[in-house]
């Protein structure tokens, strides 16, 4: 026996509520250090973001001369996971930033890497990101001159 399917009704789009900006608040708990002579993979910091805690590190790459180059920042929960932040688009493989790329001013993780970035002085979207805003602690133009 066969059966024809009846003609279904045309289902009308369900218009959707504009997304509101994540709410941020965030702070250093430790900074991070840049790439540079000493430290080519730089050294992670650790921010407190909307109250968790994130290990964060500045993906970039060190050239033979000149500043650091700053590709983007990797933010790194205690269970493992792993969100990376472009410093061209300041786009983010989290859930938010993936699913909802219409989201003003972009996920939490986005946010705080472009707020974080700005402060210190790198151009967001496609500007200049070689800048030398935390120059290796560990470097310096003379003599050390410390008491330890």
């Amino acid at each position: 026996m066969t059966t024809v399917a009846k003609d279904a009704r045309p289902v009308k789009p369900r218009p959707r509520k504009p997304l509101a900006p994540v709410p941020l608040s965030w702070q250093w708990l430790y900074r991070p250090l840049f790439p540079c002579t000493l430290l080519p993979d730089g050294s992670p910091g650790l921010m407190l973001l909307n109250k968790q805690v994130y290990l964060v590190s500045v993906l970039g790459e060190l050239p033979a001369d000149g500043p650091v180059i700053v590709r983007g920042v990797r933010f790194t929960k205690a269970d493992g996971s792993v969100y990376d932040v472009s410093a061209d688009t300041f786009g983010c493989d989290c859930g938010d930033g993936t699913y909802r790329p219409e989201r003003p001013h972009g996920c939490k993780h986005a946010r705080a890497a472009r707020e974080w970035l700005t402060q210190i002085g790198m151009e967001p979207a496609g500007g200049d990101h070689s800048a030398d805003p935390h120059p290796c602690p560990f470097e310096a133009d003379g003599p050390v001159d410390a008491d330890w």
